[in-house]
């Protein structure tokens, strides 16, 4: 499932290294990822490494026609570079961990959910103090392999991150925020490989809360 290489992110995020090519300093007409809730962001400050987790007491959730996924564990880090204008362009993945997967009470029929391939690529755009949108690319989508089985079939499928779109929110911004939080509501999520079994889901969909495990504001 590319979708959650930003489970995500996505990722959503959702969805997977965030490198910004472009200025190596914000500025107010810009976008950053700061340290501290400064406009324009002061260089010192910019966020070179963000760590997202899931969310204490939830779970992931990818809803399907067949079977709903839960997953207790997900850990996304991004890398960034610098800044960009508004949107920028960023790599979604450097690390992506998404374990305790199942369709059953004990999580583990699930044997393998992992980014394949290369990164995928993304789009922040700040749509208001402290909020902005990441949206996944056709250029470099990213891919996310799902393999379960689930009531004794098996499943193997690879799922795309285009298309895939997440609100974030930065430190502070509402009382749930947190650090920063990356959320997916039913986000769609498109199906672009099946490898083998019975069941690949074209109509699948995300449900994710991740938390920034320290403050980031986006900022300029």
């Amino acid at each position: 499932m590319r979708l959650m290489k930003m489970f995500c992110l996505a990722a959503i995020a959702t969805v997977a290294a965030l490198t910004f090519v472009g200025a190596s300093t914000a500025s107010a007409e810009g976008v950053a990822v700061c340290q501290e809730n400064a406009l324009p962001c002061p260089e010192s400050k910019l966020v070179s490494l963000i760590h997202f987790a899931l969310k204490a007491g939830t779970v992931g959730r990818l809803l399907s026609s067949i079977a709903t996924l839960l997953c207790l564990e997900i850990l996304v880090e991004k890398h960034i570079e610098g800044s960009l204008w508004n949107p920028f362009s960023l790599s979604l993945i450097t690390l992506f961990k998404i374990a305790g997967c199942g369709s059953n009470a004990a999580h583990n029929n699930c044997s393998s959910i992992k980014a394949v391939g290369e990164d995928g690529l993304a789009t922040l755009t700040k749509t208001a103090a402290n909020l902005g949108v990441i949206k996944g690319t056709a250029a470099k989508p990213g891919s996310v392999n799902v393999q379960c089985t689930i009531i004794g079939f098996p499943v193997n499928c690879d799922y795309s991150g285009q298309n895939l779109t997440f609100p974030v929110e930065g430190s502070g911004h509402t009382a749930g925020a947190g650090n920063g939080r990356l959320t997916a509501n039913e986000t769609p999520v498109e199906l672009t490989t099946t490898l083998g079994g019975f069941f690949c889901p074209s109509n699948s969909k995300l449900d994710a809360e991740l938390i920034s495990l320290t403050p980031i504001f986006i900022t300029g």
